[in-house]
């Protein structure tokens, strides 16, 4: 599979290997505040970062994949865990939660996000 927005390729799935391509823009985790040395809302981009972005990218293009928002939020979960992020479980379910009640409030279908089955 390639996804694409406004004609451009963005990633592409062969088997179970998703590459997101240099340059995808990612908004991260949601807003934090630094207090100090302590970050409250948001895990540190060192242990994030990976899992951040490859959820966004399966949340953007999951009305044209083959997975589910909810393969994006184990895939955050097991990403976090995996770069050792100790909150994991409590993201994936704030994610789980909270993302589903927006994606139910706000969900409109996107013209713009394609995707294509590779031969």
């Amino acid at each position: 599979w390639s996804f694409e927005e406004r004609g451009e390729i963005l990633g592409m799935l062969h088997g179970d290997t998703l590459t997101i391509f240099e340059g995808y823009q990612s908004d991260g985790a949601s807003p934090c505040i630094i207090i100090g040395k302590v970050r409250l809302g948001t895990p540190s981009p060192q242990s994030s970062a990976a899992g951040f972005f490859v959820h966004d990218f399966m949340y953007q293009f999951e009305s044209v994949a083959p997975w589910t928002c909810e393969h994006a939020d184990n895939a955050l979960y097991w990403l976090l865990r995996q770069n050792g992020f100790r909150l994991s479980g409590v993201y994936h379910s704030a994610v789980a939660i909270f993302g589903g009640l927006h994606r139910r409030l706000t969900r409109r279908p996107s013209d713009t996000v394609k995707s294509h089955p590779l031969p």
